[in-house]
């Protein structure tokens, strides 16, 4: 399951709309559906801060809960948590998690194009007619 889909399945289960849940976090009614594959660091940050029941673990990864209590009431909270120190902090390393994780995607995609090339480059040396290094 991809972050858009269980983004999509947070929504659901809150009973709100798309346009709702993009509103909340500050961003246009078309956030959802043009999500690719991953989430912006900016964007992580501000469902937790719109939605603190949410599993920002789980949103990410797919492990654990969707909710972060799911015996509690899933309504957003009006108010500041008592725990927001620690939601905080958990946010932030999330941020970072993300951001590593991009910059290893980053470099994975470099070293994929440099040997695609290279193995083209050597599929076109040792193609049918071709000169032989004989």
């Amino acid at each position: 399951m991809t972050v858009k889909e269980r983004i999509t399945k947070f929504i659901e289960l809150k009973q709100i709309s798309k346009s709702e849940f993009c509103r909340q976090i500050g961003v246009s009614n078309a956030y959802i559906s043009s999500m690719r594959v991953g989430i912006q660091p900016d964007k992580v940050q501000r469902i937790a801060l719109a939605y603190p029941e949410l599993n920002i673990g789980w949103l990410l990864t797919g492990e654990g809960e969707i909710l972060n209590n799911p015996e509690k009431n899933i309504e957003p909270l009006a108010a500041p948590c008592e725990c927001a120190e620690s939601s905080c902090s958990t946010v932030s390393r999330l941020l970072a998690l993300v951001e590593a994780q991009q910059k290893t995607i980053a470099e994975q995609s470099a070293t994929i194009s440099r040997q695609a090339f290279a193995l083209g480059n050597l599929a076109a040396s040792v193609a049918p007619g071709a000169p032989s290094a004989d």
